[in-house]
């Protein structure tokens, strides 16, 4: 992670963080590794930190994982949520709305705030299946393919 990372820019990046169950992915001595937890939490500002919680009956429980190469799995909306789609978020998650990115811009908005507070791999998900996956993975390349490293 980088040093310097202000905790403004950390702060913002976590409130940003919607998803109830989240695919943590991240390099291992033995290669990549990933895993579903549905404990993700911000720590700390300073330094920045979050908490992942793995069972003890995980497979990666008892690895040690290098921490350099963090993931995220981002749900986001295209165009404006229809209204039986934001209902069902909200009883997943109350502020799922809000923290659902709408439009491609905001979408490379939060990978950016992700990527400045050290998140290195993302999961870039529609909460909406789009028409056309072609057109959307088209959409997506031209909006954030520029900052693959």
């Amino acid at each position: 992670m980088s040093e310097g990372i202000s905790s403004t820019k950390f702060r913002e990046s976590m409130a940003h963080f919607a998803s109830g169950v989240t695919i943590v992915t991240m390099r291992a001595p033995e290669g990549p590794v990933g895993f579903t937890a549905s404990a993700f939490s911000s720590v700390s500002l300073e330094p920045p930190l979050v908490l992942v919680c793995v069972g003890r009956q995980a497979s990666l429980h008892d690895r040690i994982l290098v921490h350099e190469h963090f993931g995220v799995s981002i749900g986001y909306a295209g165009a404006p949520i229809d209204p039986a789609t934001a209902r069902m978020m909200v009883a997943r998650r109350p502020r799922a709305l809000e923290l659902t990115p709408v439009g491609l811009p905001a979408l490379r908005k939060l990978v950016e705030q992700f990527i400045a507070v050290g998140f290195s791999k993302f999961v870039l998900r529609p909460v909406v299946a789009p028409t056309s996956w072609r057109a959307e993975l088209e959409a997506l390349a031209t909006a954030v393919g520029d900052l693959q490293t």
